[in-house]
């Protein structure tokens, strides 16, 4: 406990004065950026020996493929006045920023590079991810209400901001986890309060809430399948969970349509 209450004063006092913190981190981006690039460059770029390092890296990339294809669906899907033109750039902005993480992801997963190079390029990662995931909670905050949005934006950004500097400072992709269950929990019940008093549609968002929280249990799990593991299962099931979240809102957002021309005739 002593150890936990150190590491959550450790990031509030490099959030109070990140400048130092951050120009480290920076620099250490740009290095491995221009190493990695010096890597393509003089074609040194090889695929990781390990099997399972591999399929991660694929699943990464099946991962950036569904966000495209969600984000072409959402483009097609015509919305009606501010509140559900705000929710389809929510989703549509999401979707842009976890297909770059998972972009990320699949660098790093795929190639052998060396440890130096590494460190960087997971930093991105990082943040893209959070940034995915406080986009997600703007939209499903922004869907309950003005006033909800507003009350959870803080919380959202700080907790946000405080998750980027633990994942920095430990390199641990554990902090990601505890950010998406603590407001994943308030997400969960926001959907099951919306299916009670506003319509049985949404049943579908708490489908693929279900769908994320098998995913994020399987990853914290040691469980293997031939060249599988934990983290590949993890990627099949995010993608299944975009593709999930997409067709809730198209569903939803034209159901909504219907319901407002028929009060109209």
């Amino acid at each position: 406990m002593q150890v936990i209450q150190e590491g959550i004063l450790k990031v509030i006092s490099i959030g109070l004065e990140p400048e130092d913190f951050f120009e480290s981190k920076y620099q250490k981006i740009v290095y491995s950026f221009g190493g990695f690039c010096d890597m393509i460059k003089n074609q040194g770029l090889e695929l990781n020996s390990k099997a399972n390092e591999r399929v991660t890296g694929y699943t990464n990339l099946l991962i950036v493929g569904v966000c495209i294809f969600s984000s072409i669906i959402l483009s097609y899907n015509k919305t009606h006045g501010v509140y559900q033109s705000m929710n389809k750039f929510w989703m549509t902005i999401f979707n842009l920023a976890l297909s770059v993480g998972a972009f990320f992801g699949f660098v790093v997963h795929i190639f052998a590079i060396p440890s130096d190079i590494l460190e960087g390029l997971w930093y991105c990662l990082y943040v893209f991810l959070i940034i995915a995931l406080m986009l997600r909670f703007f939209q499903v905050f922004w869907d309950c209400s003005v006033v909800t949005f507003i009350l959870m934006l803080p919380g959202l950004i700080v907790f946000g901001y405080l998750d980027i500097i633990a994942c920095w400072y430990y390199d641990k992709f554990l902090f990601i986890g505890i950010y998406v269950l603590f407001f994943g929990l308030f997400m969960g019940l926001t959907h099951f309060i919306h299916i009670c008093t506003r319509s049985n549609k949404y049943i579908l968002y708490s489908f693929s809430d279900l769908i994320g929280l098998i995913s994020v249990i399987v990853q914290i799990t040691s469980i293997r399948y031939g060249s599988w593991d934990k983290n590949g299962f993890f990627h099949l099931g995010v993608s299944v969970y975009v593709l999930m979240n997409t067709i809730s809102f198209i569903v939803i957002s034209l159901s909504s349509s219907k319901e407002r021309k028929v009060k109209l005739d």
